[in-house]
């Protein structure tokens, strides 16, 4: 009975403080604005208008914002998790002078706040004339993205049996080969997973485009979106809308992705977690 009752008093607590808020951004990106700041609370509009959509994106940069984040996250989130996969792979199978450093270098570099960083960054990328460019970006984030996404996807590697790769190379493979047509394959789950944690890092982070760009050639969603929030405190309500709209649609692309591939990612973070 208490066990029952525990886990029915969690489920509330997720619901009403994780899923309450997107399901208010939701509903009230659709309301009247009228509607919104009115008296009454309703759960469902009453009345349903694109408004607030029309506002975030008609006679805006939003496209040029949105088109900047779908390359940012794609290529960075690809190259790092290229990169990762090769590291923990060497990592795992091989045995090298210094391969230890540079475990205990990658772990390091968990330690250091982004924010401390960020600052040095933009000097060394103003002196390579990257700053405010889709390169930059994809530099920085992968510098921050492969120490991480190596630590995790070791783990992943570590559960493929050697024997496996053995009898692949009996059979004619390379070492290459046997990784490619072997390793991979079984560690599919392992990084869908990671590049779906990493893709929402990149796609929702703010500090880093904001302190590295500063036109719509390579600015991020969320640079607009900071800029919106804001306007909405001194100029119109209307702004303010706009807001919830552009919520909505920030956080679309990674709720598709993830129900997508929400097998793959309860196997990979099931193994990652039985993994030493």
């Amino acid at each position: 009975m208490l066990k029952s009752f525990a886990k029915a008093f969690a489920t509330a607590v997720v619901i009403l403080f994780i899923v309450g808020p997107f399901y208010l951004m939701f509903i009230d990106s659709f309301q009247p604005l009228q509607e919104l700041f009115g008296k009454t609370f309703h759960f469902v509009p009453r009345k349903f208008t694109l408004a607030s959509y029309a506002k975030l994106m008609v006679g805006t940069d939003f496209y040029l914002y949105a088109r900047n984040s779908v390359i940012t996250s794609i290529s960075a989130s690809v190259i790092a998790l290229i990169i990762s996969v090769f590291t923990s792979y060497a990592l795992v199978k091989f045995r090298f002078r210094g391969r230890r450093a540079l475990s205990i270098s990658l772990i390091l570099t968990q330690m250091i706040p982004m924010v401390t960083v960020v600052l040095p960054l933009y000097v060394l990328l103003k002196t390579l004339g990257l700053v405010d460019t889709h390169l930059g970006l994809i530099i920085v984030f992968c510098g921050f993205g492969v120490p991480y996404c190596t630590l995790i996807l070791r783990g992943f590697l570590a559960t493929v049996p050697v024997e496996v790769e053995e009898a692949a190379t009996i059979d004619g493979c390379t070492q290459l080969g046997a990784f490619i047509r072997v390793t991979l394959p079984l560690s599919m789950p392992g990084l869908i997973a990671v590049f779906l944690v990493f893709f929402v890092f990149v796609w929702s982070s703010l500090i880093v485009p904001l302190m590295l760009t500063s036109t719509t050639r390579a600015a991020t969603l969320p640079v607009y979106m900071s800029a919106l929030l804001e306007l909405s405190g001194r100029q119109s309500l209307e702004t303010y809308g706009a807001v919830l709209a552009g919520g909505v649609i920030l956080a679309l692309p990674p709720a598709v992705i993830f129900i997508a591939l929400r097998k793959y990612l309860v196997e990979g973070i099931t193994v990652g977690s039985t993994t030493g």
